[in-house]
């Protein structure tokens, strides 16, 4: 199955693009495309929901790239590719006390594994710095 992993880093315009794939669910669907996103709010079904969870690291990557394969299996049955798009695959936002990009190491072992089997396109957004830390102010004082 073919993977897109959109990786939206904070502050850099994910939620616009998940609402534009939200709004398109159906024809995504009509496509044979999966679309989960936004897991991180645990309103989700999506087996990579766990990829974003808080005690995601205490499955070594194998093993998590294994569950993961299994469930695309499990999903092969009704699409052909997926689309996975959440700002916290590679860690919570950074801040004082929150190291940035912490699971990268994790996501990309775990990733590798996963691409054995499945081809996974990833995709990264930045944002200006400049532009972001003014974003990040600006949701902080709120």
């Amino acid at each position: 199955m073919k993977l897109l992993i959109h990786v939206g880093l904070h502050r850099a315009g994910s939620t616009s693009f998940q609402n534009w794939l939200v709004a398109r669910r159906d024809d995504w669907a009509g496509r044979r495309v999966f679309v989960h996103d936004r897991m991180s709010g645990g309103r989700t079904a999506s087996p990579f929901a766990i990829l974003v969870n808080s005690h995601a690291s205490a499955m070594e990557p194998a093993a998590m790239a294994r569950f993961l394969h299994s469930s695309l299996l499990d999903l092969g049955e009704h699409f052909d590719a997926g689309i996975v798009s959440d700002e916290n695959l590679l860690g919570p936002m950074a801040g004082p006390h929150v190291k940035p990009f912490r699971r990268l190491d994790y996501l990309g072992a775990v990733l590798d594994r996963l691409g054995e089997h499945h081809e996974i396109v990833p995709v990264v957004v930045l944002r200006q710095h400049v532009a972001w830390l003014a974003s990040l102010w600006r949701t902080d004082r709120s």
